[in-house]
């Protein structure tokens, strides 16, 4: 599990660099502002709530409520 963990790190650590390279190529340029904007809001965001929210649903109804989120994204998706 540890080792799964590590290879999503790495993964993600080439993952995020390369989506901004990506807004970059294809956004064109009068609205390259507002894509960039929206990516760092959006990480920013995700970045500062993720673990909050986490935290709550771990002290709150238990670790195993955390699934539960998962099945409700995988319903709406």
């Amino acid at each position: 599990l540890i080792g799964a963990r590590a290879v999503q790190g790495t993964g993600h650590a080439f993952l995020v660099p390369s989506s901004l390279g990506l807004l970059l190529a294809v956004w064109p340029p009068d609205d390259r502002t507002r894509a960039i904007t929206a990516w760092v809001v959006l990480g920013g965001t995700a970045s500062a709530l993720g673990p909050t929210i986490g935290s709550l649903v771990v002290a709150g109804p238990g670790w195993r409520a955390v699934f539960a989120a998962n099945v409700l994204v995988a319903v709406i998706t």
